[in-house]
């Protein structure tokens, strides 16, 4: 038989027998090093027309399966989407825009990728994120591998495992404690801004908020509120997450994880969240913080190289949950007061009966207000701070939302700022804010 017959028979095959088949994003890089070597070798051994050849028969059937024969070929979505995940790669860090702007015009659920789908029928959300849901973490947790974070966790028995090692950290006690030294922060932001005329609230909530982190996660604050100053590690915190925005696949992500001047900033954020759990390990301290529980398992001895990956990860997760999630929702908050005062007064003349003789409030005395609620909701459901969704992987048999039954094996999500802004996904009218 012909030998190209055979190499284009071979590149079918690896798409239909392995490529088609579960993940592969963790071993991308050895593939792309395994290319070039495979390729080099055939060039010198015989002639580069066998690696076209090779090459044009595996991406034909890919190519073939994806547009006519994918499980998914029916869903609506953008022609390229049923091609390649590359298609979605969003420099301008507005995936969340485009997004909005595909379900107003291809309706509920729209194929954002070869194997993705995006749905904003409210049904979805117990479907895909409830605690009876048979779906799991997708593909896209696996950024950071091999530093892995609480958060990222695809074993449910391993984050069910470590989720205990995080709950002493957030007892009620414990809490109660936290609140205490939250309010030194609180009067350090108030004194600040009475200072000033014109106010850039959003520099001053994220140095807030990366003050109040240190302290309750590593018992260090780090002074951004009394000098007024970016610390480094809020520039590093945005530069990190700024490539997470791009939506590149994460196939790719890991790829270019490998070469460092490429993501340098993100190694750096990295190695200044370890550093700050490393200090924190050893500090002799009897102060209760989120670190101490994280680190209370190793009963004073060094981490294993294991342990240390994943203490590394979850120092990650406290520094980017405790200051830049939270930033995100208070300047949503205050900017929505601020463009509605008349809410505004309406939430001071419900919280007033709760402020004490020193101008202060306890957070139990008003947890349940229902205006003070409503506002929190609100502005989370126009500013979420995942604006674009978290993915999950269906279950093999797949699942049923809205009587359409999604195939199994495919990465699902509900992204919020779409859901947030649809009137058929609300029960009261929003007005303008809705576009789909």
């Amino acid at each position: 038989m012909d030998p190209y017959v055979l190499i284009a028979i071979a590149g079918i095959l690896s798409h239909v027998l392995y490529f088609r088949r579960g993940e592969h994003q963790l071993y991308s890089h050895i593939y792309l090093v395994l290319f070039v070597i495979s390729t080099t070798a055939v060039t010198v051994i015989f002639h580069y027309s066998y690696i076209l050849v090779y090459l044009a028969s595996l991406y034909s059937s890919i190519l073939v399966y994806r547009l006519f024969l994918h499980p998914l070929r029916s869903f609506p979505g953008p022609l390229l989407a049923r091609v390649s995940g590359l298609w979605y790669i969003n420099p301008k860090h507005k995936a969340y825009l485009t997004l909005q702007a595909l379900h107003s015009q291809y309706g509920p659920i729209v194929r954002t990728g070869p194997s993705d789908l995006s749905i904003i029928y409210p049904s979805a959300i117990p479907a895909i994120y409830g605690s009876q849901s048979s779906c799991t973490k997708a593909p896209w947790y696996d950024l950071t591998h091999p530093s892995r974070p609480l958060q990222n966790c695809r074993d449910a028995k391993e984050h069910h495992a470590r989720r205990r090692t995080w709950t002493p950290a957030f007892s009620d006690k414990i809490v109660r404690g936290y609140e205490q030294r939250v309010k030194t922060y609180q009067q350090q932001l108030i004194a600040q801004l009475t200072t000033l005329q014109a106010v850039d609230i959003r520099k001053w909530i994220y140095l807030y908020t990366f003050d109040v982190m240190g302290d309750l996660s590593f018992s260090r604050s780090f002074d951004c509120l009394t000098t007024g100053h970016e610390h480094p590690g809020i520039t590093l915190l945005n530069a990190a997450l700024s490539n997470i925005g791009l939506f590149i696949p994460p196939w790719l992500h890991l790829i270019l994880l490998k070469i460092p001047w490429l993501t340098r900033d993100w190694w750096r954020f990295l190695s200044f969240c370890s550093e700050r759990l490393e200090a924190r390990m050893h500090m002799d301290l009897q102060i209760p913080d989120i670190s101490a529980s994280l680190l209370a398992p190793l009963k004073g001895r060094e981490p294993t190289p294991e342990e240390k990956l994943m203490l590394d990860g979850d120092s990650r997760l406290i520094v980017v949950g405790g200051s830049d999630t939270s930033a995100v929702s208070l300047c949503g908050v205050l900017y929505e007061l601020a463009r509605h005062p008349e809410q505004l007064r309406k939430l001071q003349e419900e919280v007033e009966p709760f402020v004490d003789d020193k101008g202060e409030v306890r957070g139990a005395d008003i947890a349940q207000l229902e205006h003070l609620n409503g506002v929190i909701n609100e502005a989370m459901r126009m500013y979420p701070a995942v604006p674009s969704g978290l993915q999950r992987k269906t279950p093999p048999k797949g699942i049923q939302v809205e009587g359409v039954h999604i195939p199994g094996e495919m990465t699902v999500y509900c992204p919020q700022y779409a859901m947030g802004r649809c009137k058929t996904c609300l029960l009261w009218d929003i007005g303008g804010d809705a576009n789909c």
